[in-house]
C-alpha cells in the first residue's frame, strides 16, 4: 500500500497547518494595506462612483485580486513554517518516535510532505499561464482608481514608447477595452544637418487600434511636423481621418508595456512578446526563466529546513530554529544576489533564475539523508 493510514494522518495536520499559516499571514498583509489604503478613499470615492461602483464592492475585489498573488509569494515559506509547526506538534504528541521505532524511515514520513509541495509549485505553474494575467489586469485597473491615476477603463501614467522602426510614442492616455491611444506623439529624431530636418513628430487627438489592417488609424486627423535645424518653425500638415500611424507595433504589445511598471504577472507569451521587441532589457530574459523557475522554491525550502524542523525528541527546538533560519536566509540572499545582477545582463538568465534553486535544492537533497531516524 503506498499511502498508508499515518500518510493521512500526517497530510491532515500539514494541511490545516499550511492553511492557518497563509490565512495568518494573508490578514497581516490585508491588514497593513487596508491601513495605507484608507488615506485614498475620501480622494478617490467620486472615480469610483463615476465608473458606478461603490467603494465597498471596489475594496472586495481589489483583494480578492490581490490574494492569489499574495498566496504565491508566501507558498514557500508558508510551507516551511506549517512543516516546522506540524512536527513539531508530533513530537510533543510523542507521535513520530513509535512509527520510526516500528520500522517507518523517517524520511518516508517526510514524502507526503514534499509531494504536497510539489504538487503545489505545479498548481503555481499552471496558474502563472492562465489565471494570473488576467487577475494582474483587473487589479492594476483597481489600484489605478484608488490612486486616482485614470479609471479602471482608462490609463494616465503611460510612459515613453519605443517602436521597432526608431520613432517614440507617448500619450496622454490609453484605454485598453476600445484599443485606443489619447493625445498620442510619434516622433523621429534625426541627426541635424545642414539641410536636412531635425525631428518629424506626428500629433493624433485619437489613435483607434484597426484589427483588419494591424495598423493603428488616426480617427479623428492629426497633424504632421517637420522641425526645421534651428529649430525656428515647423512644418505642419494636416493628416486625413482613417491614415494610419506610422507604428509597427500592435495594441497587445502597447497595453503589455504599458502594464509591465505595476503588472503582479504575466503569461510566458506575454514576457516572451516584451523579450524580443525590447531585446536591450535583460530584465525580460530573466523574468521569462523566472516564470518557470519561480514555483520550484516551495520543495527547495521543504528540501532545505525539513531536516531541521523534524526530530523525534521534544528538545532541540531553539537549534533547529537558528538553523532553518540560517539556511533559507543564505537562500533567499543569493536568489535575491542572483536576480540583481541577472537583471541588470551581467550574468546569464537562465543562470540567474535558476542557480540558487539547483544549488540549494541539491543542499536539501543531502541534507535530507542526516534527518534523524
Amino acid at each position: 500500500m503506498i499511502f498508508r493510514r499515518h500518510d493521512r494522518y500526517y497530510l491532515k495536520q500539514y494541511v490545516a497547518a499550511l492553511a492557518a499559516a497563509l490565512l495568518f499571514l494573508s490578514l497581516l498583509i490585508v491588514v497593513y494595506d487596508l491601513a495605507d489604503r484608507v488615506d485614498d478613499l475620501p480622494k478617490a470615492r467620486d472615480g469610483i462612483r463615476a465608473a458606478g461602483r461603490t467603494v465597498a464592492g471596489v475594496l472586495v475585489e481589489y483583494y480578492a485580486t490581490l490574494l492569489p498573488f499574495v498566496w504565491m509569494r508566501l507558498l514557500p515559506v508558508a510551507a516551511l513554517i506549517a512543516a516546522g509547526f506540524t512536527f513539531t506538534w508530533l513530537a510533543r504528541a510523542n507521535e513520530l518516535a513509535p512509527v520510526v521505532t516500528a520500522g517507518v524511515p523517517a524520511v518516508r514520513l517526510l514524502a507526503p510532505v514534499i509531494l504536497t509541495g510539489a504538487l503545489l509549485a505545479t498548481a503555481q505553474s499552471v496558474a502563472r499561464e492562465t489565471v494570473v494575467p488576467e487577475l494582474s489586469r483587473r487589479h492594476d485597473d483597481l489600484h489605478r482608481l484608488f490612486k486616482r491615476r485614470g479609471r479602471g477603463d482608462r490609463m494616465t501614467d503611460v510612459p515613453h514608447l519605443f517602436d521597432a522602426n526608431g520613432g517614440r510614442l507617448s500619450m496622454a492616455a490609453y484605454a485598453p477595452g476600445r484599443r485606443r491611444m489619447e493625445g498620442a506623439f510619434v516622433t523621429f529624431r534625426r541627426k541635424p544637418t545642414a539641410s536636412g530636418p531635425r525631428d518629424v513628430v506626428w500629433w493624433y487627438p485619437v489613435l483607434d487600434w484597426d484589427e483588419a489592417t494591424a495598423t493603428w488609424r488616426a480617427t479623428k486627423g492629426g497633424v504632421r511636423c517637420v522641425l526645421e535645424p534651428d529649430e525656428s518653425g515647423a512644418n505642419a500638415v494636416a493628416l486625413a481621418e482613417g491614415e494610419p500611424a506610422p507604428l509597427t507595433m500592435g495594441h497587445s504589445l502597447v497595453e503589455l508595456t504599458v502594464r509591465q511598471g505595476a503588472a503582479l504577472g504575466f503569461s510566458s507569451d506575454e514576457i516572451a512578446a516584451l523579450a524580443e521587441a525590447y531585446p536591450d532589457t535583460p530584465r525580460f530574459r530573466l523574468l521569462l526563466h523566472q516564470q518557470r523557475a519561480a514555483p520550484v522554491a516551495i520543495v527547495v525550502l521543504l528540501l532545505l529546513g525539513l531536516p531541521f524542523v523534524f526530530h523525534l525528541g521534544k528538545g532541540r527546538m531553539f537549534r533547529s530554529f537558528v538553523g532553518t533560519v540560517a539556511v533559507v536566509a543564505a537562500y533567499q540572499l543569493v536568489d535575491g544576489v542572483a536576480t540583481d545582477v541577472g537583471a541588470r545582463g551581467a550574468i546569464n538568465p537562465v543562470v540567474a533564475a535558476w542557480g540558487a534553486h539547483v544549488i540549494f535544492g541539491a543542499l536539501g537533497v543531502v541534507l535530507m539523508t542526516t534527518v534523524e531516524t
